[in-house]
């Protein structure tokens, strides 16, 4: 997480539009997707409170998950990627790794015969 001092530079500088995004990332130490998402407005300043924890109005109360019982900002994301991954989202992604590492044999040992004959 970025403090909102380095928020405030990065807004700054893409606001001056002196300095490409990479520049900008390399300058504050921070990630070149965090500037993108901040250029975008798709990332939130966050405002640390008192205790230097998150301010309660940005990301909610911390309160137990009634799926695996952590206690987290809900939504507890850790829940949402199990139940993707038993609903069968991520297979289809294993299939296609499957497939292609067979494509891939298959062409190595095509390639060996071939040097072997």
């Amino acid at each position: 997480m970025i403090s909102q001092d380095t928020f405030e530079k990065v807004r700054h500088l893409l606001a001056s539009g002196e300095l490409s995004r990479s520049r900008i990332a390399l300058l504050t130490c921070v990630s070149r997707a965090t500037v993108r998402r901040i250029a975008s407005g798709k990332r939130p300043g966050f405002r640390p409170d008192a205790e230097g924890g998150y301010d309660v109005a940005d990301v909610g109360p911390l309160s137990r998950c009634p799926g695996c019982g952590g206690q987290v900002f809900l939504p507890c994301r850790l829940c949402r990627v199990r139940g993707m991954i038993e609903r069968g989202r991520y297979a289809r992604h294993e299939a296609r790794r499957a497939a292609a590492r067979a494509a891939l044999v298959a062409v190595l040992r095509g390639q060996r015969s071939r040097l072997s004959a």
